[in-house]
C-alpha cells in the first residue's frame, strides 16, 4: 500500500495503536484453529486431532504484542467445499 505523501510521521498511529484484524477462513480440518493459537501465541480456541468439526460458529480472540499492534483474530466453521476452488478475495 502507497503512504499518503501529505501524512507526516507524527500523524501517522505508532505500532501499540495499529491492530490488525485477521479472519481464518478454509476447509474442515485444515487447522484453521491451531493456525489462530498459534498466531496469538496463547491455546484460545478449541482445538482436536480429528476429521469432525470442533468450530461451528465464528469466534474472535486478541493479543496485543509488547510494543506492537494489537491482533484480531477471527476463527470460522470449516467450509465443506469438495473438488471446487475456494473464492479469493
Amino acid at each position: 500500500m502507497a503512504r499518503d505523501p501529505n501524512t507526516t510521521a507524527s500523524s501517522m498511529p505508532s505500532s501499540s495503536e495499529l491492530v490488525i484484524n485477521m479472519v481464518l477462513v478454509g476447509r474442515i480440518g485444515n487447522g484453521k484453529s491451531s493456525s489462530g493459537n498459534s498466531i496469538l501465541g496463547k491455546k484460545v480456541f478449541k482445538t482436536k486431532r480429528q476429521v469432525m468439526p470442533v468450530t461451528f460458529k465464528c469466534e474472535m480472540y486478541s493479543a496485543a504484542l509488547q510494543d506492537g499492534p494489537t491482533i484480531n483474530v477471527v476463527d470460522s466453521p470449516g467450509s465443506k467445499i469438495k473438488n471446487e476452488r475456494m473464492v479469493e478475495f
